[in-house]
């Protein structure tokens, strides 16, 4: 989820969009995702 995340943030294969890229952050954060520091 997060890495689906970062695709939306980045535009890797799919068009950027910071919305859907918050959305995921915030599912895998919601799943117990912790980023790393």
């Amino acid at each position: 989820m997060h890495n689906l995340g970062d695709l939306y943030e980045q535009g890797h294969g799919v068009a950027r969009d910071h919305t859907k890229a918050r959305e995921w952050f915030g599912k895998a954060t919601h799943a117990g995702y912790i980023p790393p520091r």
